[in-house]
This record gives C-alpha cells, sequence and structure tokens, in this order.
C-alpha cells in the first residue's frame, strides 16, 4: 500500500519525538561513547548471566568450566574495539556529499531519512520521490545510482547488514590459547527499534602435557541472547539482553587425542607387511635396521657411514675420522702453522699464524689472512675496496626511540616509545641482517569522546634488513611478530625508513611502525638512536 508523502511526514515526527533513544536528564540522544557502553554492558550481561553450559558427559568438562569461569576478563579490550566498530558502521552509511541538495525535513541526517523512506514505501521509485521531493526520472543520474546502490546493498528485502564484532585471542593459566568472537547482528528492525542477535563464539586449544583425561584438548562453545535496542543513522543502542545461554558445541579431552593417534598408528602397523621394503635396497623394512634409507647388507640396511662429514664413504676415506678432500683420499690439506689457511695458500710464510709480525707484507683486500694471488675470493673483495669494511661489524646494540602515534589509532593512543636489544651480523659490506627483541608501549590519551584510554604494550620480535647506500646514509626494513603484554591480541609488525650513521658506534633512523591484528592496526613515526655494544 502506497502511503502519502504528507502521512509519511507526520509518521516521520511522532518516530523522532517519541521512540528515539534519548538521554533522560536532558532529552537528547546518546553519544557515541553511551553507545558503546549499552552495547559492552550487553556482551557483559550475557557473559555474567548466561544459564549453561549443557550437561556433557566428558571427563574433561570440570576443566573447560574452570576456563569458562576466566571468560569474565576477556572484556577489557572490548570498549575500544567497539568504539571502532560504531565509528565505522557509521562512516559506512549515506554521506551528504552522495545526495548534495536533498531537503532533510525533519531528520537530523540522510541515513534516517534513507531508512525511514524505506520502511514506508513499497518500492525503490516510492522510495526516491519520498527520499528527494522528485520522481525517480526527475533526478541526476549520479544521485539515482548512489540511491540504487544503497537501497539495493543494504536495504533490498528488509535485509540488514550493519553488525559490530570483535575479535580476540588470550593465553590462559592452563597453557591453553582461547580465541573469542564478539557480533551482534540485527534480527529484527521496525525503525527505529532494532532487535539484537548477540553471539560470542569460543574456542579453546590446550597443549597436553600427558594423556590425562581430566584436561581439555579442544572445546569450541558459545553465548546467545537477544536484546532490544534501536539503530538509526546516528543511534545504536543495546538494552538487557533476554534468555542468555551458553552451549558446548565440542569437546575433546587430552587422552581422546593420544587415542585417536594410537588408533592411526596401529592401522598403519597392521597395513604394513612384512614383506615391504620401503626403501628398495633388497632387505625387508622387518629386517631393516634403516628401512627408510637404502643400505647394504653388511650395514643392516643403513647407509655406509661417512664418519667425518666430508662426503667419502669411511671405505673410501684414509682419513675417516678428520675431514678432507677427495684429491688427498679424504685427508685434510696440509697447514703446518694451524692457523686454518692451507699452506698452498701462504707458500711464502706456511710455519706463520695469521696475524704474526714475521708475516710478509702483502697486500690483503679481504682482511682474511690470505694473500690476493692466493684468495679465490680477491675479485669479489676488489669491488668492495672502496667501502669502509668494519661499517657492519657490530654484534650486538640497543636501540631506543619514540614518537606519535599516527592513522585512525590516533583518536586512542598518544605518544608511543620502545627499546629493542639487537644482534647484527654481516652478509656483505652494504648489507646487514639483524634480529631483535624489545618492548613497545602505545600510551593511552584523554578522548575526545568523553573517556581516557588505557593503552597497549607488545613485545616485537623482529628480523630486520640494513642497506648502506652510502658511507653515511642507508635503510632498514623489518618484519615480525608482538606479542600483547596483557593477554590482548596481538599482531604481525612491520617497520621501514632511512638512517643516518654520525658516528662509527651510533645510527639515527625515522621509521614507520606498524602493529596490525584483526580489528585494525597501531602505527607510529619512530626516531630512534642505535647504540653499539660490542664489535667484531
Amino acid at each position: 500500500m502506497k502511503i502519502s508523502k504528507t502521512r509519511l511526514f507526520v509518521l516521520a515526527i511522532f518516530a523522532l519525538i517519541f521512540t528515539l533513544p534519548v538521554n533522560s536528564q536532558n532529552n537528547r540522544p546518546p553519544t557515541r561513547v553511551e553507545m558503546v557502553e549499552s552495547i559492552h554492558d550487553a556482551f557483559r550481561d550475557v557473559v555474567k548471566n548466561a544459564i549453561g553450559p549443557n550437561k556433557s558427559n566428558e571427563p574433561c568438562v570440570a576443566h573447560l568450566k574452570d576456563i569458562i569461569a576466566n571468560d569474565k576478563g576477556t572484556l577489557h579490550a572490548l570498549r575500544t574495539n567497539l568504539l571502532i566498530s560504531v565509528k565505522d558502521v557509521q562512516r559506512s552509511l549515506i554521506f551528504d556529499s552522495e545526495v548534495s541538495g536533498v531537503e532533510l525535513g525533519p531528520f537530523k541526517d540522510y541515513t534516517d531519512k534513507a531508512i525511514f523512506a524505506f520502511h514506508n514505501t513499497s518500492n525503490f521509485d516510492a522510495f526516491v520521490e519520498y527520499f528527494t521531493d522528485k520522481s525517480a526520472n526527475r533526478i541526476d543520474d549520479s544521485t539515482k545510482n548512489e540511491l540504487k546502490d544503497y537501497y539495493n546493498n543494504y536495504l533490498t528485502n528488509n535485509e540488514v547488514d550493519w553488525f559490530v564484532e570483535s575479535r580476540q585471542k588470550y593465553t590462559s593459566d592452563y597453557l591453553c590459547n582461547r580465541s573469542y568472537h564478539f557480533e551482534a547482528n540485527i534480527k529484527e528492525w521496525n525503525y527505529p527499534k532494532a532487535l539484537w542477535d548477540i553471539k560470542i563464539s569460543a574456542e579453546i586449544s590446550c597443549d597436553c602435557v600427558s594423556d590425562n583425561d581430566r584436561f581439555v584438548d579442544e572445546a569450541k562453545y558459545e553465548y546467545r541472547a537477544t536484546a532490544k535496542g534501536s539503530f538509526t543513522g546516528k543511534v545504536m543502542t543495546m538494552e538487557k539482553p533476554e534468555n542468555p545461554a551458553l552451549k558446548i558445541l565440542s569437546l575433546n579431552c587430552c587422552s581422546q587425542k593420544k587415542d585417536e593417534e594410537n588408533s592411526r598408528l596401529q592401522q598403519d602397523i597392521s597395513s604394513t607387511s612384512n614383506e615391504t621394503d620401503r626403501d628398495d635396497d633388497g632387505i625387508n623394512d622387518v629386517d631393516d635396521d634403516c628401512p627408510d634409507y637404502p643400505g647394504p647388507p653388511k650395514w643392516k640396511g643403513c647407509p655406509e657411514p661417512d664418519t667425518d662429514g666430508d662426503g667419502l664413504l669411511d671405505s673410501d676415506d684414509e682419513c675417516p675420522k678428520v675431514p678432507g678432500i677427495p684429491e688427498l683420499r679424504g685427508c685434510p690439506q696440509p697447514d703446518a702453522d694451524g692457523d686454518g689457511i692451507p699452506d698452498h695458500w701462504e707458500e711464502e710464510v706456511p710455519n706463520t699464524k695469521v696475524g704474526s709480525s714475521n708475516t710478509v707484507n702483502e697486500p690483503d683486500t679481504g682482511r682474511d689472512g690470505v694473500k690476493n694471488k692466493n684468495d679465490p675470493w680477491f675479485e669479489t673483495e676488489k669491488n668492495d675496496i672502496d667501502f669502509d669494511y668494519s661499517w657492519g661489524q657490530e654484534a650486538f646494540s640497543i636501540t631506543i626511540g619514540g614518537g606519535p602515534t599516527i592513522g585512525d589509532e590516533a583518536d586512542f593512543f598518544g605518544f608511543s616509545y620502545s627499546a629493542e636489544m639487537n644482534y647484527a651480523r654481516r652478509v656483505s659490506n652494504r648489507l646487514r641482517l639483524l634480529g631483535g627483541v624489545g618492548y613497545t608501549r602505545y600510551t593511552g590519551k584523554e578522548t575526545d569522546f568523553g573517556f581516557e584510554t588505557e593503552g597497549e604494550s607488545f613485545i616485537p620480535i623482529t628480523a630486520k634488513a640494513n642497506y648502506k647506500l652510502s658511507d653515511a646514509f642507508g635503510a632498514e626494513a623489518g618484519l615480525g611478530y608482538a606479542i600483547s603484554t596483557g593477554g590482548g591480541e596481538g599482531g604481525i609488525t612491520y617497520s621501514v625508513g632511512p638512517f643516518w650513521r654520525p658516528l662509527e658506534a651510533v645510527l639515527i633512523a625515522l621509521n614507520y611502525v606498524n602493529i596490525s591484528f584483526g580489528e585494525g592496526s597501531l602505527g607510529a613515526l619512530m626516531l630512534s638512536g642505535r647504540f653499539s655494544l660490542s664489535k667484531k
């Protein structure tokens, strides 16, 4: 049934006056922070008041209940994630720039008007006519296409795709990894009222240190509830959840895992015939000491040994316990002075160790103790002669830095600082590889939404490549994983930026550092100094 525009206008006035959620003290719509608190309280009440879990005959159900009892502690980081979700939902609605020139009438924003128009019109043309005050064939193609996309993607068949969600991971005292997915979808919607379907899914994975069936190996369970509330272009709220329940979806105890492994092993054994010869060396597996590696009967089916690992079998090696070369039938090359350099490479003073004052004054570009005329790597070393060979010799160093948080999360986090211990190895005169572990802190701040965030701390474990572009300048990039110190979700961390080396033992870098995880990322622009602690 088509409703007149006048009647629609009256309905809109009544809806906005009597049904939109308002603050009881000053008759205003709730703020974004108040909306987040209502959603957070709904999730918290579901976890706190859920009835269950359902009965289970598994011997480790008591351990699972102990794990579930700790679920109340998983909500500490949820507020910030919900704030981001609400913010993202509101960003996904109709923008002024897409429908410029359309009158709002009694509505506060275009999304409210579009939602109300949809729920009170029967087709797209009627929707357009109410929303724009013009018939569909009188509006420009750009506006019409925007409204068509909006109508089809979000509102067709009254299906609502807007939702809030958060994913979090924790490690408990039971050597168990716990993963949670908080989700709320609109189940029924009669603008502006909404019936929310709340679901909190949990997956548990524990390390079975024994086959004691009183401990959990893997489990899945979920909390479910419904909650009345509202959803418009500006307002998203939930009331107290109704009938919260907890249900175990699957539960495996530690002994079950071992029983399954033993069963598979027995099947493998029973399927193996006494006549099987897996390595095709002519010796059946039951008589073969090395059934997966071919070998002669003399060694009971095992490969002939090479005790010194020089590539020559002991039967062909005249020095089977000392590594050597094929030209000397497995014996090492003569080295009279024991300096690790064969005598034929240091023919002038074969009895003088590297660094001795008796060493003949011949050039050694590579500084490896081998004179250029005897050094097979001389041509490679000669190409690097213009570079400072000591540039990459630091073994251990410490890096300290700080800078502002940037990106979307700058609304919630302020100054960031870090400290890191590194170990470096030189690959070439231009390239070094570093491994490091450290501590990074993204400090909280007073937000524009009226509350102060707590901040986040991580332990990043990284690998970095440091490349020299000139004697003083270069670039560095890193990749690794950052572990949350507060039990929250960690993520992939990476960094990239230039550096300046004013002194041999000091490096100054300006890097963009980012930690990415399921719900977003934290980025910062870090100015840092690296100081050498030792040299090779």
